[in-house]
């Protein structure tokens, strides 16, 4: 991976709890611990609806990293354009104001 300013990226898996539940505790221990395994470190439990939501926290990979960069560059060249469009506009103005 390119050394860059990466963001951390969180990831949720939704989980309803009647499908963690195995057949017996120590079932449901391995199945517990498989997904800890898979990067998966945060739990909360939804009383509401019964699911379970694990959370895991990463940094970016290089696709999504460059992605976010091409995003924040065609956003930051379409507020340019704004701009002077707009800058463009009050010229306008001022120039049927003021005359030349």
């Amino acid at each position: 991976m390119i050394e860059t300013k990466r963001r951390t990226v969180t990831e949720y898996k939704y989980i309803n709890a009647i499908h963690l539940i195995e057949t017996t505790v120590r079932d449901t221990i391995v199945a517990l611990q498989a997904l800890g395994v898979q990067g998966w470190v945060g739990m909360d439990y939804d009383s509401s609806d019964g699911e379970v939501t694990f959370t895991q926290t990463r940094l970016e990979t290089d696709e999504e990293h460059n992605y976010r960069i091409a995003m924040e560059k065609n956003a930051e060249s379409r507020a340019k354009v704004r701009d002077r469009e707009r800058r463009y506009q009050d010229y306008l103005k001022l120039k049927e104001e003021f005359g030349e």
